[in-house]
């Protein structure tokens, strides 16, 4: 076996509450929690697995990002799709609207200019009263010419063998064809000027103190230690988040890329006047 150790980034998309983060911690930790925690920005997990890559057993990390779901966070979301080489898109059973805003996740992810293996995911096969069958997301999976898996994060049916589908694609550079004939009719979406500015001002102070893998879990720690609900923010706490940011950035950045930060960081605020 080869002792080299590639390292390989796996997104998660698709709507808020489609169970993202439980089939992550199902795959990663083998737990799965009925309550719903909604993930602000990113969280990375990572599993040491063995691929088989030409013929030869290869040892890999797969870096998991579970990514928001709330769509009003897009400059947040485009920043942490970047870099990945595989993306596991999620829909529930039961919930109709989250397979029909797929479209508008397919879009984020096709239009990157990285090249990514995709998987599908039709999640929670444990509950009652699905609302569409599975077959509804195979044909979306075959027009990319991508696997598909039913899952259910509670039981782990099918978790492990989506995750272990999308390592080997990836380790075997088995892309999603660029040249698809695929398009999507673009939606403009109208969130409230307050989700924009929040959006920005993470996206702003990520980028510029090292990249999200390093950065959120700070963010998140602020977040929580100010109560801040992040769906739903005031005016007066995104206004004292950018001032706790801008007394962080005072500690790392260079005085050039202090005067950067700021100056945009007052871009963000301005916003909200």
């Amino acid at each position: 076996m080869s002792e080299e150790m590639r390292k390989y980034k796996v997104v998660l998309l698709g709507d808020a509450a489609v169970g993202k983060t439980s089939l992550v911690l199902r795959y990663v930790r083998s737990q799965f929690d009925e309550k719903y925690l909604k993930t602000l920005g990113t969280n990375v997990y990572k599993k040491e697995i063995i691929e088989e890559v030409d013929g030869e057993q290869v040892k890999s990390v797969l870096q998991v990002w579970d990514i928001m779901g709330q769509r009003a966070f897009p400059s947040v979301i485009k920043s942490s799709l970047k870099g990945a080489n595989g993306v596991i898109f999620v829909c529930d059973l039961t919930n109709m609207n989250s397979l029909g805003n797929l479209d508008r996740w397919l879009r984020l992810a096709f239009n990157t200019p990285d090249d990514s293996c995709f998987v599908f995911l039709a999640n929670k096969s444990d509950l009652p009263d699905a609302e569409f069958g599975f077959f509804a997301v195979k044909s979306v999976a075959d027009m990319f010419q991508s696997p598909f898996y039913v899952t259910s994060a509670k039981t782990g049916d099918g978790v492990e063998e989506a995750f272990l589908r999308i390592a080997s694609l990836v380790a075997n550079k088995k892309y999603v064809p660029k040249d698809l004939k695929f398009s999507i009719e673009k939606v403009v979406e109208d969130y409230p000027d307050i989700l924009k500015v929040e959006d920005n001002i993470i996206n702003t102070y990520c980028n510029m103190m090292g990249g999200y893998q390093e950065t959120m879990p700070s963010v998140q720690k602020e977040f929580e230690k100010r109560g801040i609900d992040f769906e739903n923010p005031t005016k007066e706490q995104l206004e004292d988040l950018a001032e706790c940011f801008m007394n962080k950035a005072k500690m790392k950045l260079s005085g050039i890329e202090l005067k950067v930060f700021q100056n945009n960081l007052e871009r963000c605020l301005k916003d909200l006047e």
